[in-house]
């Protein structure tokens, strides 16, 4: 048996520390339902299990009211049901059945923000680093990132330096040019696309 050192609550969740120094982190009403309390002993793995089952249908609701607001992947509803207090093996269930279930699908969250950024004016490395802070699996990241074609991404590049020409029109070819570079990075475009953009554009200067 195990015995439950102390149980120390929060607003809403409850860090439940074992004598052998490892901790349980579950929502404060699991520790009321199971009847939980200090020096008490109890098979720690039975109990874990006993409150997974017990989180999965209030997990599984709590998933369908985050999507209910937004379109969220995977990884982000996960990170929320573990900030609720339940535990990694419900909130794995609660996403792999809405993955069946195809309430999330990340590879068509994936599509929608690259067809958002690149219309913005976005370069790919900018896309890619979106979908990496969404927890968009790398296959569903790369295969969206697949449809920016180079020449898309050139000629986004070259609209958003014309746009900027004025901004920087008072410094001289070189320092502009330096300038437009920098604004085009920050926007996650790549060094090919800057010098294919700036170098059409010093054509038509010419």
């Amino acid at each position: 048996m195990d015995r439950i050192r102390a149980i120390e609550t929060n607003r809403f969740n409850a860090k439940i520390r074992f004598d052998d120094g490892s901790m349980l982190t579950v929502r404060k009403k699991d520790v009321e339902r199971h009847c939980l309390s200090a020096d008490m002993d109890v098979d720690a793995e039975a109990l874990k299990q006993r409150i997974c089952a017990s989180q999965f249908p209030d997990g599984y609701e709590a998933a369908l009211d985050i999507l209910d607001r937004s379109a969220r992947t995977k990884h982000e509803i996960r990170k929320k049901l573990l900030f609720k207090g339940y535990l990694s093996e419900v909130a794995d269930a609660v996403c792999e059945k809405l993955v069946e279930s195809r309430l999330i699908d990340d590879n068509y969250i994936a599509e929608r923000i690259v067809s958002s950024m690149t219309s913005s004016g976005r370069g790919r490395y900018a896309v890619a680093q979106k979908l990496r802070a969404r927890g968009i699996e790398k296959e569903d990241s790369e295969a969206a990132l697949e449809s920016i074609s180079d020449e898309e991404q050139a000629s986004s590049a070259r609209s958003l330096a014309l746009k900027l020409m004025k901004k920087y029109s008072s410094y001289d070819k070189q320092q502009r040019k330096q300038k437009l570079s920098q604004a085009l990075a920050r926007r996650g475009f790549s060094w090919d696309s800057i010098e294919s953009a700036l170098s059409v554009l010093e054509e038509d200067e010419e």
